[in-house]
């Protein structure tokens, strides 16, 4: 007979053991049933944890998944420096889309984006820890170009990051992530337009300086 895993007592404080036992057993029934048969009561016993337990940790399933997601997706999207932004964000978005067709991490970020939509808990989530985490990720290739030179301190690198989310987003949620080929365009245009704006700045004539010298009146009288 197999043995259940025995439960451990984990309390507030995570205990980095349980912890990856934990996201270990999410990732395992996600792959398993995917995000309609994940259930915290059977990450509880995969686990060996108790459900009060999880729920200190992670207050709805959605919370869980999006950390089970994070932890696989820095591994997977790692990008080295290629001295190109171009083509860092290009390398970086088509491995985001092998990851989410390849794995049961895109069909699970579209139900949890879903589920936010009615869950005021997933969407509070989803706004605001889950979404600035992943705009970071991607704002170090931006941060990385503006170092080497390849782009000025001030380009407008918050909007291209929003562009690129709501590009790869869209793609994700009406399933169109086979032809990786819209990738380069999408990107070219976003970093064409950074450079471009810059160009601009710079070439922007200054206003003149005026050499008028303020004379005094006619009538005015000496101090």
């Amino acid at each position: 007979m197999s043995r259940k895993p025995s439960r451990r007592s984990i309390g507030a404080v995570r205990n980095p053991e349980s912890h990856r036992s934990i996201l270990a057993a999410a990732r395992e029934i996600l792959d398993r049933d995917d995000y309609a048969g994940f259930s915290i009561e059977a990450v509880a016993r995969r686990a060996g944890a108790s459900k009060p337990t999880i729920y200190r940790w992670w207050k709805t399933k959605a919370a869980l998944i999006m950390e089970v997601y994070e932890s696989e997706r820095e591994t997977a999207l790692a990008v080295p420096d290629l001295g190109s932004l171009e083509q860092e964000l290009i390398v970086r978005m088509r491995n985001l889309w092998r990851l989410w067709r390849s794995t049961p991490l895109g069909p699970a970020l579209r139900s949890i984006i879903a589920e936010a939509q009615i869950d005021p808990e997933a969407l509070a989530q989803l706004r605001d820890d889950f979404l600035p985490k992943r705009q970071t990720s991607t704002m170090t290739l931006f941060e990385r170009a503006i170092a080497r030179g390849e782009l000025p301190a001030d380009a407008d690198v918050e909007t291209a990051n929003t562009l690129i989310y709501s590009f790869n987003w869209l793609y994700l949620l009406t399933e169109q992530l086979k032809d990786e080929s819209v990738v380069g365009g999408h990107v070219r245009m976003i970093v064409a337009g950074l450079k471009s704006r810059a160009a601009n700045s710079e070439a922007a004539p200054r206003p003149p300086v005026s050499r008028h010298r303020s004379t005094p009146a006619r009538n005015a009288k000496p101090a």
